[in-house]
């Protein structure tokens, strides 16, 4: 099971926990660290911008690889258990903005 701190309606953040998801071949599941709140972040908690709720905020993240599938490994060249920082914004071909 992993918790997230999730935003139920505008204000109200509650700790929900989900069931651990397996990565497939080409995805990775982290243990977050640490996130940033950016201004998206507030506004959406303050229910400013619409969005559909429940929703999980914070996309600013760095936290330790837990599981990752083979090609995902490959490709970004890191293992289970190593520091990352994720992208804030990728375009759809999959490269950082």
């Amino acid at each position: 099971m992993v918790r997230a701190a999730v935003v139920t309606r505008p204000g109200s953040v509650e700790i929900r926990q989900f069931e651990a998801i397996r990565p497939r071949d080409d995805d990775a599941v982290l243990a977050v660290e640490s996130a940033g709140v950016c201004g998206t972040d507030y506004h959406l908690f303050n229910g400013e911008i619409d969005a559909p709720l429940p929703l999980v905020l914070g996309h600013e993240i760095v936290g330790r690889i837990a599981r990752i599938g083979p090609a995902a490994a490959e490709r970004w060249d890191v293992t289970t258990g190593d520091r990352v920082a994720v992208a804030i914004r990728m375009a759809e071909c999959g490269n950082a903005l």
